[in-house]
């Protein structure tokens, strides 16, 4: 029986097109009859109708219609299963061409060839709010209890605030300018994940040697200045301090892991690669940092905006596939009004917000920077409210904690902070 014309003759009506498209049945698809099902999709577009039978015929009059008793469902899982074994056969060809000369360039297909079976054989999820009420008690009273910040803190109780914590399947992006600052903020947040909420962590730089992102961390942890743990010249106070935090982390149950690329490494880090990793250290949860998106190729080979398109989107199916958190950073391609790089400021913006959970910036003005202090700036947020709060921005010692700001009450200005 050919799958694809008793396919499209079940499409009886608006309800069954309907059906294939929360099944997310594209034209990819159809081997035989992509146009003919092209045709179809356009003409519901144009109409919000399906097309009649007597339509279908007066377009493509060689199309033969076939009965069949069995139901559309059966249909939708048949071309289902012959779309995966394509997509599988096609994959696995150029997996075993790559293994007789380069068995790290095949992993890197095997996974895109997982990625994309996963993200285009997919269904539709409907909701019914009548249901789980209980259940929807039990998450109320979990926010209760908590302060409303049920997911991951981030150490900054202005940003959990905001967010109630990163939870599983969640993509927040930080974007600023270069030098701003961005992964050694990356750090700060991923630190207090490991150390405070003891969770898993993954880092995953191509910018920096995980050397580099070791100190970075290390002057985190320990409070010291970065420049001095560099060169070496640590009080022995702080040197003693170092060293028994050294010896400390050696056996910690909980894993902290950075994984680094250089820039002229020639297999480039894309979000397949990741994959393996994720599954070793965070399938009992935790949280993916990404330090510059823009550093990821993209496992479609495209570039440009196409590419942050889709590393975006495969990092945010990475995240709900997993159920982990990530947080990432990317750049901003100028600085918007009073030193915030803004929704038009994004490189690729527009591209990126459609998929992220969380849109944040930070900020130094000339005065901030004297004052060794940063803002950050929640700019956009799928659920929740926008909002700012300021930041220390001190590398001697190290402190990226959040300042306190104090209401002003009447006249009263003694006790005010910016």
């Amino acid at each position: 029986m050919d799958i694809e014309s008793a396919l499209i003759s079940k499409i009886g009506n608006k309800n069954d097109l309907m059906k294939l498209m929360d099944e997310q049945i594209t034209v990819s698809f159809f081997e035989l009859h992509g146009n003919i099902y092209k045709e179809i999709l356009e003409h519901y577009k144009s109409y919000g109708v399906a097309p009649e039978r007597d339509t279908i015929c007066s377009v493509f009059p060689d199309f033969k219609f076939t009965e069949s008793n069995e139901p559309l469902d059966f249909f939708i899982a048949a071309i289902k299963k012959r779309h995966k074994k394509n997509i599988y056969n096609q994959g696995l060809a150029e997996v075993i061409q790559l293994m007789k000369t380069d068995i790290d360039a095949a992993e890197v297909k095997m996974q895109q060839t997982l990625r994309k079976s996963q993200n285009e054989i997919s269904t539709g999820v409907d909701v019914d709010i009548r249901t789980s009420g209980d259940s929807r008690k039990e998450d109320y009273l979990s926010k209760k209890g908590f302060a409303g910040v049920d997911g991951i803190s981030s150490g900054w109780y202005g940003l959990d605030n905001l967010t109630c914590g990163f939870h599983p399947g969640e993509l927040y992006c930080l974007i600023g300018t270069p030098k701003a600052g961005k992964s050694w903020l990356l750090s700060q947040v991923a630190h207090h994940v490991w150390w405070e909420e003891r969770k898993p962590t993954l880092v995953l730089t191509r910018e920096m040697s995980p050397g580099q992102m070791r100190k970075r961390f290390d002057a985190i942890h320990c409070g010291i200045s970065y420049s001095s743990l560099r060169k070496g010249l640590l009080t022995k106070e702080e040197e003693e301090r170092y060293f028994q935090y050294l010896d400390d982390i050696k056996n910690d149950p909980v894993p902290f892991i950075f994984l680094g690329y250089s820039l002229t490494d020639s297999a480039s880090p894309t979000v397949s690669s990741i994959v393996p990793k994720v599954e070793r250290y965070l399938m009992d949860g935790g949280m993916l940092f990404v330090d510059g998106i823009y550093m990821l190729d993209d496992d479609q080979g495209e570039s440009d905006w196409r590419g942050i398109t889709n590393v975006s989107k495969d990092l945010k199916g990475l995240s709900q596939r997993y159920e982990i958190s990530t947080f990432c950073t990317t750049q901003a391609q100028i600085q918007g009004k009073g030193y915030i790089p803004d929704m038009e400021n994004i490189a690729y913006g527009k591209y990126i917000a459609q998929y992220v959970d969380g849109l944040l910036s930070t900020s130094r003005s000339p005065e901030d920077r004297l004052a060794e202090m940063a803002w950050v700036h929640m700019l956009a947020q799928r659920e929740g409210e926008v909002g700012d709060f300021p930041i220390n921005f001190a590398f001697d010692p190290i402190d990226f904690s959040q300042k306190a700001v104090k209401t002003v009450e009447q006249d009263t200005y003694e006790d005010y902070e910016l």
